[in-house]
């Protein structure tokens, strides 16, 4: 005998509850904060005064295991907002912790054998690949910046995060 279409239904009416509610408990439970606990973190830098533009700022812990390298790029004013490796939102900082800072903006060279080539011509040999640093070197290592600070509980922003860099800057 055949069972009814609303005898169908009837008997298959706790499966189908039993799979909305564990839909509704993984979709709860996914819109749950997620990743790391970081803070925010805005900061400036300058070169001799100017803003610095498109440059890269990077945080590494000073104390490994306590905080998550994170990184930023710098704006047409200089300013910037960090993002946190391993799980960190876009722009939305990083955790709390002691951090060196690195600053670096590099421009490639060009490679005459190759730029300056005519249609159908080959290059002379291998491309030379070679950068002009923008900002002394020594920023671009966190051992030889000399540049340091810490990030807190809420709202990073200030002078702690204010990192005026020079030109001629040679590290001690």
């Amino acid at each position: 005998m055949k069972t009814p279409i609303g005898g169908c239904l009837t008997r298959h009416r706790p499966r189908t509850a039993m799979v909305v509610i564990a839909a509704a408990i993984l979709c709860l439970t996914g819109c749950r904060k997620s990743g790391p606990d970081v803070q925010m973190v805005e900061g400036l830098v300058t070169i001799d005064g100017e803003p610095l533009v498109a440059a890269t700022v990077g945080f590494s812990p000073l104390i490994p295991g306590e905080g998550l390298p994170a990184t930023g790029a710098t704006l047409a004013d200089g300013s910037f907002r960090l993002t946190a490796t391993r799980g960190g939102a876009t722009e939305k900082g990083t955790t709390v912790g002691e951090y060196a800072v690195s600053i670096s903006k590099v421009e490639l060279m060009p490679d005459p054998k190759w730029d300056n080539l005519k249609p159908g011509e080959m290059p002379s040999g291998p491309r030379e690949i070679r950068y002009r640093y923008l900002v002394p070197k020594a920023y671009e290592s966190t051992t030889t910046s000399g540049l340091k600070t810490t990030v807190k509980k809420g709202l990073n922003t200030g002078e702690a995060f204010t990192f005026e860099l020079k030109s001629d800057y040679k590290p001690e």
